[in-house]
């Protein structure tokens, strides 16, 4: 296989698994890929063929996108925390009971 085959295979299998972390959560899972986990990238890739190039714009596009909205999810869950925090407690020096048969 040439270079230039080689390097364009790369960024082909680089930019499926990266789409998968980014469109299709479930897909990825169903082919071994944890999308929690951190995606490495591979080395070598050299530059992105010019073909390509939509592709990646796209993906790098819908990327800001989920990240804008993880933040948002994270800042909301931060509010909702900061709220359960702000409830008072009863002190645990004192036996509860629940009356579970009355």
């Amino acid at each position: 296989m040439a270079e230039s085959e080689q390097n364009r295979a790369g960024w082909l299998e680089a930019l499926e698994v990266l789409e998968a972390y980014v469109f299709e959560e479930d897909l990825a899972r169903a082919n071994g890929a944890d999308p929690s986990s951190d995606w490495v990238a591979p080395a070598n890739l050299g530059p992105l063929p010019a073909d390509l190039i939509d592709r990646a714009t796209r993906l790098l596009s819908a990327q800001r996108e989920r990240m804008a909205a993880l933040d948002s999810s994270r800042r909301s869950a931060g509010r909702h925390l900061a709220a359960v925090r702000s409830i008072a407690t009863p002190p645990t020096d004192q036996s509860v009971y629940l009356d579970v048969t009355g």
